[in-house]
């Protein structure tokens, strides 16, 4: 749905999750990393 926010914390950056599908690292990779 349009207007959503998804919040995903973790201790790694989505490029280093292993069984993250590569379209979602991508799209996690665009927000704001802290």
């Amino acid at each position: 749905k349009v207007g959503q926010q998804v919040i995903l914390t973790s201790d790694r950056y989505p490029k280093e999750i292993e069984g993250l599908e590569e379209r979602l690292k991508s799209r996690f990779g665009w927000g704001l990393t802290v």
